[in-house]
Order: structure tokens, then C-alpha cells, then sequence
């Protein structure tokens, strides 16, 4: 069923993604082939591009009877870009070896390639930004690029710390991905100069919408297969990271159990046959459900800020990306 919705939305969109996609193709120097061999396979590997459908979507939303203009296209545009720059560096970081079921970029050519391939791909999102043509947009967004950097090495410094608050974790998620999906539906609501309630409304959705999907996003990390996730699972647990479902685990757990997954997740060299016992760890609190039911509850706070919008097919649209995140 999320793969339908997706796919209808895409296709709805199908002529707007083929120019944003043109516009990533735009500025690679014809001088630079491994430049454009590791752009090429980035953008290869496809990817859902939910970010610049839902800042679409928002435009479509607040004036449905335009077509999605040039300021509205270029800031889906630097958003993606903005994205993408990230993965390429994450990917670095946590020492991947997939990416949406292909080789990641660091696996094929190298981490300093890969760094400088996504600082180059970060560089052309501000060519878009300032394309925008508004410079409460250009300071939104590069704000926002500020707190994902903050963020990703905040969560360098809390990799194997089994303390971590529920706080912390919401104010990591926040800043690595939330933010950025705020920011595009707030520059969107912003370039179809909407009012202040409405712009406010897109801001909340935004937010609300980025924290359901790292949420979502964590819980497959644990709960999910390959074939789905583009990559084996089990990453966030072999970085050390502290996500969803192990704090709801260490809410619930018996010390013992605690103990043991501690110490699967200070030592730095893990085994597949740690994920699998941890796993089953999990199972045993009924760990999967009670994450589903954090996840549920957060739909429907996401799912409440679109009261305020009228009834469209657009705002149907945005209700059934909320549904689809946690396939």
C-alpha cells in the first residue's frame, strides 16, 4: 500500500521531478569525470525524493489552482541537494557499504572522494537557494544545514552511551532530519506568500513529519529486512547508536538484560550473531510493538496538523505519505 501511494504521487509529480532532475545535472563540470561518475551513480541509485514531493505538496496545498512555479521548484531542488550532500558524508561516517541496495559511493571510490563530492553537491544547493530570490528562505535553509552538521557530530559524541535521554534523542532527530523537512514546508508556504497561520501550520507539519521519519527510519533499522531498507540493517546498532527501540528496551528490561546489551553496544567490534541476540532481546519485551505504538501515536500528531488546510486531493496526498512511513 506505501509503495502505491508513493508511486501515485511520483507519477503525479513526474513532469516537475524530471526538471529537478535536470537541474542536478546542470553544473557538473564536463572537465571533472569522477565528479560526474560519482553524481551519476548517486543519482542512479534513485531514492523517493520525498523531500522535494512534499515541499510540492505543501505548495499545491495553499494555492492548488497554480502550477508549481520556478521559486517553488528551485527550493525542492537545494533541499534535495541539501540531502543528498548529507548522505554522501553519513554514509562516510558510518563506514557503509550500501545505499539503497547499490554500492555506496565511499565503497566504490574512496571517503575523500565521497567527502568532496558531497561538499561540491552541498555547495550547488545554495546556487538553488539564491535562485529562490528571497533571502528569509536563503537564511531558513542555510540555518538549517548549520544544525544537521551541529547535529551529526553531536551524535558522534553519543555513539555507546546507554544514558541517553528521551531529550536528547528528540532534540538529535530534530536537528539531523526533522529541521530540514520543516524548512521545506515553511520556504515552501513562504514562496506562495501564504499567511502567517498557514505558513505556521506547514512549519508544525514539517516538523512533525520529520520527526515521524527518523522514528520510522529507526524502527526498520531494527525490525526490517535488506530488500526493504536498501541496505542490511542493524547499522544504528554496529555505530553505536542509541535510537527508538532501545530506549523504549531500556524502559522495560530486566537489569540483566540491560547489562548484556550494554555491552554489545560499547564494544566497538560487534558480529552479525550480536544483532541477531539482540534482537531477540528486543523480542522479548515486545520491543517491535511497543516502538510501532511510539511511531502511531506521532502519526497521528503529524496527521493533526493538516486539519487546518481545506479538503483536497493534495492534502489526501500528504495524509498518505504520513500512512505509508512506517511500511
Amino acid at each position: 500500500m506505501a509503495n502505491k501511494y508513493l508511486e501515485e504521487i511520483t507519477i503525479s509529480f513526474k513532469t516537475e521531478l524530471e526538471k529537478l532532475q535536470t537541474n542536478f545535472n546542470t553544473n557538473i563540470p564536463k572537465n571533472n569525470p569522477l565528479l560526474k561518475k560519482i553524481v551519476s551513480h548517486i543519482l542512479s541509485s534513485g531514492g523517493k525524493k520525498i523531500r522535494p514531493i512534499i515541499t510540492m505538496l505543501i505548495a499545491k496545498l495553499i494555492a492548488s489552482e497554480k502550477k508549481i512555479a520556478d521559486p517553488v521548484l528551485h527550493l525542492a531542488t537545494a533541499v534535495e541537494l541539501i540531502h543528498t550532500a548529507t548522505l554522501l558524508h553519513d554514509d562516510v561516517v558510518d563506514n557503509s557499504k550500501q545505499r539503497r541496495n547499490k554500492l555506496s559511493a565511499n565503497f566504490v571510490w574512496g571517503n575523500k572522494p565521497s567527502i568532496l563530492v558531497g561538499d561540491y553537491i552541498f555547495s550547488q544547493s545554495f546556487i538553488f537557494m539564491v535562485l529562490v530570490n528571497d533571502l528569509n528562505i536563503l537564511k531558513i535553509l542555510a540555518n538549517t544545514s548549520a544544525e544537521i552538521a551541529n547535529s551529526e557530530v553531536m551524535q558522534l559524541s553519543m555513539l555507546h552511551r546507554t544514558n541517553i535521554t528521551d531529550t536528547e534523542y528528540l532534540q538529535l532527530i530534530q536537528g539531523k532530519t526533522a529541521n530540514l523537512f520543516a524548512a521545506a514546508c515553511k520556504c515552501s508556504a513562504i514562496t506562495l506568500n501564504a499567511s502567517a497561520e498557514l505558513e505556521k501550520a506547514a512549519d508544525k507539519f514539517g516538523l512533525n513529519l520529520g520527526i515521524l521519519f527518523q522514528l520510522c527510519d529507526d524502527y526498520k533499522d531494527y525490525f526490517s529486512s535488506q530488500e526493504k531498507l536498501g541496505k542490511k540493517p542493524g547499522n544504528d546498532f554496529f555505530e553505536g547508536k542509541i535510537t527508538l527501540p532501545l530506549l523504549l528496551f531500556f524502559k522495560k528490561a530486566q537489569d540483566n538484560d540491560q547489562q548484556v546489551i550494554q555491552d554489545m553496544l560499547k564494544n566497538k567490534k560487534q558480529s552479525s550473531e550480536d544483532f541477531t541476540k539482540i534482537t531477540q532481546i528486543l523480542q522479548k519485551y515486545e520491543t517491535q510493538s511497543l516502538t510501532i505504538k511510539f511511531i502511531k501515536k506521532q502519526m497521528d500528531k503529524t496527521l493533526k496538523q493538516l486539519d487546518i488546510f481545506p479538503s483536497s486531493t493534495y492534502k489526501n496526498q500528504l495524509r498518505n505519505v504520513v500512512l505509508s512511513l512506517l511500511d
